[in-house]
């Protein structure tokens, strides 16, 4: 059938078309139309089912189908295209807006799919269910593409059922958004999202489904969404308080390659990123079952602008943590992970809740090449205002597996401190077989363990090359374990300050340039200990090596050798290592090289450079913080605790140009969500359909 153009409305009917193949030149558009007041019990389906191929010949107009509901339907109001063969057409649009108090009992869905390829200028899918829009069963929308899909500019497919000036939509089901295909090219910006911003209700699950079996590649970068967190609207100024999903929302991206050649970068949370997979909930946004980011390509992953993987549970700009009643994950894999700076953090503090477990995981078999600071975060922190600090049910665990690591910084950190909640543990977990090169600092560290039932920081194998400071620390009891980790660095610093702190060194290399200090200096109940359990090599060529810890513990038959050019001191009162090395000969282990054995207490601060020998005294400056104005030293100071030593300690994560300032209210980079702020690329349909 071959035909100049196409145009059909509706009532109410249902408009439904069956033919072999359809050829078109001009602009198809296919509507239903139930006006306000008007009662539909079954009908205002849009129902397309051509056996073969679709070929719109005409490049500049619009192959539309709609459906446009301001009254009631019983039954209905579905758009179900079925194409058997390839469809080829200029820009694509389907979509249903049920929006301004539209009810829809069951239906509301978008079904798109073909047995070829879908070639398009563009492509998008929406479901507009805002304003008071209701379905009680339904709203899914599904686009299958049984080849390839490719088109010149944007791919958009999404549901949204945010306030939009009068009340959130409703949906009394679950939602979801899919997406398949052989494979995916896209000239423009892709983007797959759900949105039950302030007020939006979905009874049941969320899901935000991307599954590709090819390559998907986007020229203008790749977003994977789901919101359900507060905002503010305008005139007048009102904060609208979060949505709510009933069950689970999942976030997932699989695809043979993900790909894009976006340098967009900033910050974020607010601006857009060459890649991003997210779930927001912050805001007082409520979650009844997890909440899952899963980003998994089975070769490479590919973004020369920022990469972001969130999910964002905090309390963004004073309007409340929000709510996730399950898990909430974070899992990216790959062979080989390449882009620009990335984020991977779980927010969930000033009064965040999610009750069961938060996780991070990277695994990679090949590298994780960073051209920026790579960060990966839980912050689950209160403040000195007297906001709460977050709470996790069970535990926060960071993971961090890849053959090698690039990146111009490094930080992986579980901020539980100032009131913040942990049921279970806190750790972090790296595991790398090969180089770790970092060219500023490399930083592992947990604050506020005592606010978790344990703590551990976990390093198994690695060849660490750091350009700055390698810093390993918790502020309370924990256990700090490297395992067969080789570590050189301008500075290395490992310090747990609980008076159940553990550090235990097994085999591997560490070599300061500047300044090495390992420390477990409390003397309180059983005391911090440093345990050498095989055989280990230290070297600080400026100053000696220090080792402070209640208890320093050489095991039978382990050799810890001091460098040739290097002396070390040991501060300790229960010294089990043999007495040749001046320890209390409890077990056979020894120091082989320069050292002396000293009572614990007169060890330098942790952050201080050590003497040369333990005789000398050297005159050296101390560290300076520099701040701009009083508003910031009183931040700084509030954030202040006292040192193992009786002197006052800023934390080394509050110090971070990574880290938000944790005892002020200000809004988290990250937290700013694009909903709120109106500084989201204008050319991007993110800006204004989520």
């Amino acid at each position: 059938m071959s035909v100049g153009g196409f145009d059909a409305t509706t009532g109410g009917g249902n408009l439904v078309a069956q033919v072999g193949a359809l050829s078109l030149d001009g602009e198809a558009r296919f509507n239903a139309e139930v006006l306000p007041s008007a009662t539909i019990t079954n009908g205002a389906n849009i129902i397309l089912n051509v056996t073969n191929d679709l070929t719109n010949n005409s490049t500049t107009d619009l192959s539309r189908f709609r459906v446009t509901n301001e009254g009631h339907i019983g039954t209905g109001g579905n758009i179900l295209v079925s194409i058997g063969g390839d469809y080829t057409s200029g820009d694509v649009e389907a979509s249903i807006d049920n929006s301004n108090g539209g009810h829809i009992g069951t239906g509301a869905n978008i079904i798109l799919s073909t047995g070829g390829d879908l070639s398009a200028n563009s492509l998008f899918v929406f479901l507009n269910n805002r304003n008071d829009g209701v379905i009680d069963s339904g709203g899914n929308v599904n686009v299958a593409i049984g080849g390839n899909l490719t088109t010149a500019g944007d791919v958009t497919i999404g549901t949204s059922a945010r306030y939009d000036g009068s009340g959130g939509g409703t949906i009394g089901s679950d939602a979801l958004v899919g997406l398949t295909a052989n494979s995916v090219s896209a000239g423009g910006f892709f983007q797959s999202f759900i949105s039950t911003n302030a007020g939006g209700s979905i009874a049941g699950n969320a899901q935000n489904v991307v599954a590709v079996s090819g390559d998907l590649s986007a020229n203008g970068g790749i977003l994977i969404a789901t919101y359900d967190t507060g905002f503010l609207s305008v005139n007048p100024t009102t904060f609208i308080a979060g949505g709510t999903i009933g069950g689970n929302a999942s976030v997932l991206l699989t695809a043979q390659d993900i790909l894009t050649t976006s340098t967009a970068s900033g910050t974020p949370g607010l601006d857009i990123m060459a890649l991003e997979a997210s779930i927001y909930t912050n805001g007082s946004g409520s979650l009844g079952g997890n909440a899952d980011a899963v980003v998994q390509a089975q070769q490479n992953i590919s973004a020369p602008g920022s990469s972001f993987f969130t999910v964002a549970n905090g309390n963004f700009q004073g309007f409340g943590g929000g709510t996730i009643g399950g898990d909430a994950l974070i899992d990216v894999g790959a062979v080989n992970f390449s882009t620009g700076p990335l984020s991977d953090d779980i927010y969930n503090y000033l009064g965040g809740r999610i009750g069961n477990n938060a996780s991070i995981n990277l695994a990679l078999s090949g590298a994780l090449s960073v051209q920026g600071d790579t960060l990966f975060r839980i912050l689950n922190y209160g403040n000195s205002d007297g906001l709460e600090g977050g709470q996790i049910g069970e535990n926060a665990t960071i993971s961090v597996a890849a053959a090698s690591i690039q990146a111009a910084s490094l930080l992986a950190e579980i901020n539980n401190s100032q009131g913040g909640q942990i049921g279970g543990s806190a750790s972090i977990n790296v595991f790398a077989s090969g180089a770790v090169v970092v060219t500023n600092d490399a930083t592992f560290c947990i604050d506020g363990s005592d606010g978790a039932t344990s703590a551990a920081v976990n390093f198994n194998g690695g060849n660490y090359n750091v350009g700055g400071t390698f810093l390993g620390f918790i502020d309370g009891n924990g256990t700090f374990t490297l395992n067969n980790a080789t570590i050189a660095a301008d500075t290395v610093k490992v310090g747990l300050f609980g008076s159940n702190g553990t550090l235990r060194i097994g085999g591997g290399n560490i070599s300061a340039n500047t300044l090495l200090h390992l420390y477990a200096p409390s003397s309180s109940g059983s005391g911090g200990i440093i345990d050498f359990v095989s055989n280990v090599t230290l070297n600080s060529s400026a100053t000696a090596a220090v080792i402070a810890a209640n208890t320093v513990t050489i095991e039978n038959g382990v050799v810890v050798t001091i460098g040739a050019s290097t002396s070390a001191n040991v501060y300790t009162n229960v010294p089990n290592y043999s007495a040749r090395s001046g320890g209390n000969n409890k077990t056979s282990g020894t120091f082989v090289g320069a050292v002396t054995t000293q009572p614990l207490g007169g060890q330098p601060p942790f952050d201080s450079p050590s003497t040369r020998v333990a005789t000398r005294s050297t005159r050296t400056s101390a560290p300076v913080i520099h701040v701009t104005d009083s508003s910031q030293l009183s931040s700084l100071l509030d954030n202040a605790t006292p040192g193992p030593n009786g002197k006052v300690r800023v934390s080394p994560v509050t110090r971070s140009r990574n880290a938000p300032v944790q005892g002020s209210t200000r809004t988290m980079a990250a937290e700013l969500h694009r909903s709120v702020a109106a500084k989201a690329r204008s050319g991007v349909l993110a800006s204004r359909l989520q």
